[in-house]
């Protein structure tokens, strides 16, 4: 079954059945047990894609482990997603954005901003076999990360902060539940 495909905004054209679907990333090298019972399908964000006739809103439930999450919040304060499954909450500390930032804008300095982060490139192959994931500039994370920043307090009640401390029950319910709660 072939992944749903993003562009760099969160749109997609695919429509999916099923409700409260959990997309996960594609070739995730694991997937987290707490996911073990859920229905999922993959997703990537396509290659100078852009499209333009999307569905305006899925109810889809997005897991984006970091730093794919600097892409999902945006997409998830524009409806894109029902609610959006981030892990690792200290990498959207201050700190750790200041310093993402700041490494960016190095790189956008000495590379140009049109070109692959290899930062981000190493830490997106930490956790995805993919050879290449050439989707997302130098440019696009700055952008993204900006406005993650700005929209992840506001939309605190619609995503589940996955660590080991969350509990099974807690996840179920929030995987359940759907856009309903997330209104």
């Amino acid at each position: 079954m072939p992944p749903i495909v993003f562009d760099r905004d969160g749109k997609t054209e695919s429509s999916v059945k099923s409700d409260n679907l959990l997309l996960v990333p594609d070739s995730l090298f694991e997937i987290p047990s707490a996911f073990s019972e859920q229905e999922k399908k993959q997703y990537r964000i396509g290659r100078n894609i852009f499209l333009e006739k999307a569905r305006q809103q899925n109810n889809f439930i997005v897991y984006a482990p970091f730093p794919l999450g600097f892409w999902a919040i945006p997409a998830l304060a524009q409806g894109r997603f029902a609610k959006l499954v981030l892990d690792r909450p200290e990498d959207y500390s201050n700190w750790r954005y200041f310093a993402t930032r700041l490494c960016l804008k190095n790189e956008k300095r000495r590379m140009g901003s049109d070109v692959y982060s290899p930062r981000l490139m190493r830490q997106l192959h930490k956790i995805l076999s993919v050879a290449d994931y050439f989707s997302l500039t130098i440019g696009d994370w700055l952008y993204l990360a900006e406005k993650s920043k700005q929209y992840l307090p506001r939309l605190a009640n619609m995503i589940l902060w996955l660590d080991e401390k969350t509990p099974q029950q807690d996840i179920s319910i929030f995987l359940g539940s759907g856009r309903k709660s997330a209104s």
